[in-house]
């Protein structure tokens, strides 16, 4: 079973502040870095315990290089810019869809950092006359292709959002939303089992 895990950043565990996901080369945009590869590689870890054979990553956070590549667990695959993660879902070489540090969509109450694509240019994105996110986006390409959407990991917000548009997923919840630009962490080694 190959699975492709696509990231983004805000939904990390450990991250709690705006700062921490904007301002890169601080101190805090670091270890919201650190905590990213100790999140996916808690997934990845979780995926081959489930019977994976292949797991293929995605940084899917600001266009990428948000990976520590020294940190992955080497036996991810890291997709490369130039092959693209759609590429290996429309030739029909994944069979499993998952997303670590996910946030919910645009206008979402008490979700952390909630935004769809772009807080400064979107507020908006409707399917079919459905508000939807980032999640709802993933699961479409995925669908679209048979590929089932098997886990989410991210804040609370995010985790209702996947359940209310996916049904019965698992959900990893790392945090809690406090407003949008704050969180309430879920202790750190705690997250990281949620993950798994």
């Amino acid at each position: 079973m190959k699975i492709l895990l696509m990231t983004d950043l805000e939904g990390i565990s450990g991250v709690n502040t705006i700062e921490k996901v904007s301002d890169e080369g601080t101190p805090g945009h670091r270890f919201a870095l650190e905590r990213l590869m100790l999140d996916v590689n808690a997934a990845v870890d979780g995926a081959f315990r489930g019977g994976a054979t292949d797991v293929y990553v995605k940084d899917g956070h600001g266009g990428g290089n948000n990976f520590i590549k020294e940190m992955l667990d080497p036996r991810a695959i890291q997709i490369p810019d130039s092959v693209g993660w759609q590429k290996l879902i429309r030739n029909g070489e994944i069979d499993a869809y998952m997303e670590v540090g996910a946030h919910a969509m645009a206008g979402t109450i008490n979700g952390f950092l909630d935004h769809t694509q772009s807080s400064k240019n979107w507020h908006n994105y409707i399917v079919n006359g459905r508000k939807s996110g980032e999640i709802a986006q993933g699961a479409i390409f995925a669908g679209a292709f048979d590929v089932p959407f098997v886990m989410v990991s991210g804040d609370e917000a995010a985790c209702v959002e996947a359940k209310a548009l996916l049904g019965d997923i698992e959900c990893a919840v790392v945090k809690y939303g406090i407003g949008r630009n704050n969180a309430r962490l879920v202790d750190l080694d705690e997250a990281l089992e949620t993950c798994r």
